[in-house]
């Protein structure tokens, strides 16, 4: 259910139990359940909540077979949490004590927690890793939606306030590629080029599976999953070169 391309690196379930394939070994976590699995950029660890009666963040150490349980201070909010770099997380928090909410990161070697982003008077709705940063939709209560990419060292570029809802995004060519919703158009595929806004898709395929996401093949095309109609089989598709082309039914 995750693959890192860099590394070889995969998590797979097998026999009621979560695995982990690295280095040509097969690794177990051992833990009943767990959620939101997600391979480190190298593809050296994997981060994932121990799903009991609450959640509670851990990493997989696979180098060294161990695992890490975060000794995090800010509350993480929902799953909005992903890596930044190899050996660090962030991830969408309130500090209680310091009475700080935004985006935090954690060091998984020294366990340094810092604020690295401070949201005063709105929530998050999307957080993901892109390049060498954070793609991060920002609502302000109602009264606008922007889409920042915050940078490592806490930099950021506002990219849209058109976009209303993401549910994944790629960069590709210093393109970004997002599935989503924009403002004064319907749920679709969109690319965004240096603030401009274009629609990619129409009415082929006239049904598009938003919690399929979106993946790049080697050459750079944008894939998705959608269908000619509500019932009808799942279709993977391409967008390239200005057209959507049927790859595998």
């Amino acid at each position: 259910n995750n693959f890192n391309i860099e590394s070889n690196t995969y998590t797979f379930y097998k026999d009621n139990s979560f695995y982990v394939h690295y280095n040509s070994i097969d690794i177990k976590i051992d833990h009943n359940k767990i959620a939101s699995l997600k391979i480190s950029p190298d593809g050296n660890y994997v981060f994932y909540f121990i799903n009991d009666e609450f959640l509670e963040p851990a990493v997989m150490d696979l180098k060294n077979k161990k695992e890490i349980l975060l000794k995090n201070k800010a509350v993480i909010s929902g799953q909005f949490i992903d890596w930044i770099t190899e050996e660090k997380l962030a991830y969408y928090g309130v500090d209680t004590e310091g009475k700080v909410s935004g985006i935090f990161t954690y060091d998984i070697k020294s366990n340094d927690e810092e604020n690295l982003y401070k949201i005063s008077n709105g929530y998050v709705k999307f957080l993901k890793h892109i390049d060498d940063g954070l793609a991060l939709v920002e609502e302000h209560y109602g009264e606008d939606t922007v889409l920042n990419i915050i940078n490592v060292n806490g930099t950021v570029k506002e990219i849209s306030r058109e976009v209303i809802d993401i549910n994944d995004i790629e960069s590709v060519n210093d393109k970004l590629y997002l599935l989503g919703r924009v403002k004064n158009n319907s749920y679709s595929i969109y690319e965004l080029d240096n603030g401009v806004i274009k629609r990619l898709l129409f009415d082929f395929p006239s049904v598009i599976y938003s919690e399929k996401g979106l993946s790049v093949n080697e050459s750079g095309e944008i894939l998705f999953v959608g269908s000619t109609s509500n019932g009808q089989p799942e279709h993977l598709y391409k967008y390239s070169d200005g057209s959507v082309i049927l790859v595998s039914d």
